[in-house]
């Protein structure tokens, strides 16, 4: 496993998937910019 791996399953392990998916969209706006967009993830997200 990847060290963001690793940190993705700490989160949702100790603060839910809901955490999860918040606290990784606010790391992703913070690479926006600095790497290519093919190699973020798509802002569309399909609604759970």
């Amino acid at each position: 496993m990847g060290m963001r791996s690793d940190l993705l399953r700490l989160i949702a392990d100790r603060n839910g998937e809901l955490a999860r998916r918040k606290t990784l969209d606010g790391i992703t706006e913070m690479f926006r910019g600095l790497v290519p967009n093919s190699l973020l993830p798509s802002r569309r997200r399909v609604p759970r």
